[in-house]
């Protein structure tokens, strides 16, 4: 009996110490996790005073992880990315900074600013490769960057521009160009409601146009005025000028008629018979040429006319100049009037001779 109750003593000991072992034995797990912990926290988490709780890190002071990986400026509220002096409610300071925003279902990205609720912002649609600027109140992308053709749209839509700028807006409404006072210098528009558009600039007054071309769809030429008012501009004419128009070759009609000023009396004053020396007028000497490179558009030609500095020496009123003032054309059209006098002075001459022949022999034709 007693043999007995020593076996079951000595078993029950031998239990209680394989207990002690394996408590002994997990405490000591325990102890090496949770010396584990403060040393992860200790080289992770530098901060004067943090409190880890309910998944939570709390700092009274600033916190940083790994030196300025992050860092939490709790006096400023900033927060600084590679830096421990944010300057900004956000900084990232590092060589070759980037921000990535991706989103994960392929779709769009979002960077707004708000006043409370979203006002503008960026939108990046995965799908089309298109960055816009985006309107979060009323709903619409003012401006749009597409990243296939490079080509810019201003209130596109979600539509891809279609040139490497593109500007859409209603009537009236375009590109207006003004210097730094504010002053209106030019602008490129929609006009009213039909197809015309406009290209004006302006003189820097803001009231008189330099240049204006109204023109409508992609192949018309409406009107074109130069230093002309903008309430003067006629509908009705294709050219206006306030002012006088030169050219170094002659203007033709479409049909190849050379054109020139109104010949009505009322515009004219100190009438009086043209009056020259008609053999000055005989001795021009009518030449063929060559045209040289000076003239781009005509290298190479064959034409025939007068030389400019021949007929400067016999009937200067005849020649055009330059502003140093060198011969630079003719008055071609001026010469027919000079050769009417000559062909009038020949008739009457002609006439005077049948009459002269008709007094010796009247049975001449125009006797």
């Amino acid at each position: 009996m007693k043999k007995q109750t020593r076996e079951n003593l000595e078993e029950k000991k031998g239990f209680f110490s394989k207990v002690n072992r394996a408590l002994t034995s997990l405490s000591m797990q325990k102890a090496i996790v949770a010396v584990a912990i403060i040393f992860v926290l200790a080289f992770i988490v530098t901060a004067g005073n943090v409190i880890i709780k309910n998944g939570q890190i709390i700092s009274a002071d600033n916190l940083s992880v790994d030196t300025n990986t992050l860092f939490v400026d709790s006096t400023n509220n900033r927060v600084g990315i590679g830096t421990s002096a944010p300057s900004t409610d956000l900084e990232v300071s590092r060589s070759g900074a980037k921000i990535k925003l991706t989103a994960g279902d392929g779709g769009s990205s979002y960077l707004s600013f708000a006043e409370g609720a979203e006002v503008l912002g960026f939108q990046y649609e995965g799908g089309a490769n298109r960055l816009y600027v985006r309107d979060f109140i009323a709903g619409t992308n003012r401006m749009a960057v597409d990243y296939g053709t490079g080509y810019v749209g201003i209130n596109t839509g979600t539509s891809a521009p279609g040139n490497v700028l593109e500007v859409r807006g209603g009537n009236d409404k375009g590109i207006d160009l003004r210097d730094t006072s504010g002053n209106l210098l030019g602008f490129l528009r929609k006009n009213g409601g039909g197809d015309d558009g406009i290209f004006a600039l302006y003189d820097g007054s803001g009231s008189d146009l330099s240049v204006a071309l109204v023109g409508g769809g992609y192949s018309q030429i409406r009107h074109f005025g130069l230093t002309v008012n903008t309430s003067t501009l006629s509908a009705g004419n294709v050219l206006e000028a306030n002012g006088n128009i030169k050219a170094n070759q002659c203007m033709y009609d479409k049909d190849g008629v050379m054109d020139g000023c109104t010949s009505s009396e009322k515009y004219k004053d100190n009438v009086s018979d043209v009056a020259f020396d008609k053999t000055k007028l005989l001795s021009l000497n009518p030449v063929s040429y060559t045209w040289n490179d000076e003239i781009p558009q005509m290298t190479g030609k064959r034409d025939i006319g007068l030389i400019a500095e021949d007929v400067e020496k016999q009937i200067p009123e005849l020649v055009k100049h330059n502003e140093d003032g060198s011969p630079s054309g003719l008055k071609y059209d001026k010469i027919a009037l000079y050769e009417l006098e000559l062909l009038k002075d020949h008739e009457n001459e002609i006439a005077f001779l049948k009459s002269e022949l008709c007094k010796k022999d009247s049975s001449y034709a125009w006797c």
